[in-house]
């Protein structure tokens, strides 16, 4: 039980530090995008709308609710590794 607790918390741990780094790539892409906009083609539609340039944007309501759900689905992720993997006996494990 112990050892569940263990690797779920650094399971956590882990995607917290891949929720942050995935922020800080994605905001270093659409911070610059958002002011000179993602060049789509003369005559691209969109149902009645036509636009040629697309100014995508990060909100701070975005980014929480971005780093809430990697959280979440990675730590979920973690936990179902993790429960297979209790499952097994350690000499079977050592040999796979």
């Amino acid at each position: 039980r112990q050892i569940i607790r263990l690797f779920l918390t650094e399971g956590f741990f882990m995607s917290v530090a891949g929720a942050v780094g995935g922020i800080l790539l994605g905001l270093a892409f659409v911070i610059p995008l958002s002011y000179t906009g993602i060049a789509l083609g003369e005559d691209f539609e969109m149902g009645s709308i036509n636009f040629s340039v697309l100014y995508p944007q990060a909100t701070v309501d975005i980014v929480i609710k971005v780093f809430i759900f990697s959280i979440a689905v990675s730590t979920f992720i973690s936990y179902l590794a993790i429960r297979r993997s209790a499952k097994i006996k350690p000499i079977e494990a050592l040999r796979r």
